[in-house]
């Protein structure tokens, strides 16, 4: 992206709309967003600005076109087309003996409008670009958590920081890599590292961010004495990547449970088991990202769960749209308010139900025939 030759009239047309409509929705943005609400995630409590269904698609448009324009550093790996936090974890396998983690704290909810436009501006972009980019990526006062663009402002935003370490660590024969607020340095010697971690922080206090102490004390460094871990993925092993410990025990109980849940299945249990499903079928895309992990388990569980279903299913007759009885697709109206387009597992238990009350009533019309009889 060459900052000085975006103009609001790009922006418009990645958006699919005109000049002049694309400075109404801006000027307007707070009224396409949702309300604020919280949301737990683990022990932290997330803000979440999500927006309208319309709204929602024309930002998704953006983050296609930002994407185009190639607007994050080759360094940024959050939100960024073919990189992902194990693309980032890689750079840092086995090549470098000391890792340094630095976590910013609250950082969507830190950067407001003013600082986003001032880097915008110091960037090279033009004032009423930087106006425009500053009207659609801030809301509310903040970058919101829950928008399709929340990680390419982001990333826009720490673009310059990118490059400085970028520059620095490679002339200092070392790795640094990010993704969103999680910025990872490696380096063979203990001196330089600490330099360039210092360097990293006040860069990042310069951005208006603060610094993580929890995660800093818990993971700030790390070193080949215990087993090494960037973007919760392990990266000491020099074949390549591992799959976290505690990531590989969780998808090995998921998938028991879920063989376990095909084995009792009955029509009250079949949502739990769709869910059950679900979430090993992520945790399954999840690990097969990495050299070293326990997918080929999870596949062989994942598939014998089906069949188990599959038999159970067609001893009754019942059959799914495409052999698919865990999908459950859902939309949301111009009001925000979840629509359940397709529910296969509420369906076929509703069938199965209908499919008992007739064999029981069968079963008694038998009984009965067989009474008179004797």
């Amino acid at each position: 992206m060459i900052p000085r030759k975006i103009s609001p009239a790009d922006i418009a047309k990645g958006m699919g709309l005109t000049e002049s409509e694309a400075w109404k929705y801006a000027r307007n943005i707070d009224k396409h967003f949702l309300p604020t609400r919280e949301q737990q995630c683990g022990k932290k409590v997330r803000i979440i600005d999500a927006p309208k269904p319309h709204m929602k698609r024309l930002l998704k448009k953006i983050h296609r076109w930002m994407h185009q324009e190639k607007s994050a550093h080759p360094k940024a790996h959050g939100s960024v087309k073919r990189r992902s936090p194990f693309t980032s974890a890689r750079r840092h396998v086995s090549k470098n003996r000391n890792v340094w983690t630095r976590d910013a704290k609250d950082c969507f909810p830190s950067i407001d409008g003013e600082l986003f436009c001032r880097e915008l501006r110091k960037r090279g972009f033009r004032q009423d670009t930087t106006k425009l980019l500053t009207m659609l990526c801030i809301v509310r006062g903040r970058i919101p958590q829950g928008s399709p663009v929340s990680n390419d402002a982001l990333n826009i935003y720490l673009w310059s920081l990118d490059q400085t370490m970028s520059s620095k660590a490679g002339n200092k024969n070392c790795e640094f890599t990010r993704v969103a607020d999680d910025l990872v340095l490696s380096s063979a010697c203990d001196e330089t590292g600490n330099k360039l971690c210092r360097e990293m922080e006040d860069l990042l206090r310069d951005k208006g961010l603060r610094i993580n102490q929890k995660k800093r004390k818990k993971e700030g460094f790390q070193n080949r004495s215990k087993a090494q871990h960037v973007h919760g993925i392990r990266v000491d092993k020099r074949q390549g990547t591992e799959i976290h410990k505690n990531h590989q025990m969780i998808a090995w109980e998921l998938s028991e449970r879920y063989v376990i849940s095909c084995k009792c299945l009955q029509p009250n249990s079949l949502r739990a088991t769709a869910d059950i499903r679900k979430r090993l079928e992520g945790y399954m895309h999840y690990s097969r990202q990495a050299v070293h992990s326990n997918v080929k388990h999870l596949r062989r569980q994942l598939e014998l769960g089906d069949r188990i279903v599959a038999r159970k299913l067609k001893a009754i007759r019942i059959t799914a749209h495409k052999n698919k009885r865990w999908v459950v697709s859902v939309k949301r109206n111009k009001f925000g308010s979840k629509i359940v387009t397709r529910d296969e597992p509420k369906r076929i238990a509703a069938v199965w139900r209908q499919r008992q009350v007739e064999e029981s009533k069968r079963d008694r019309m038998i009984q009965l025939e067989l009474s008179f009889v004797a």
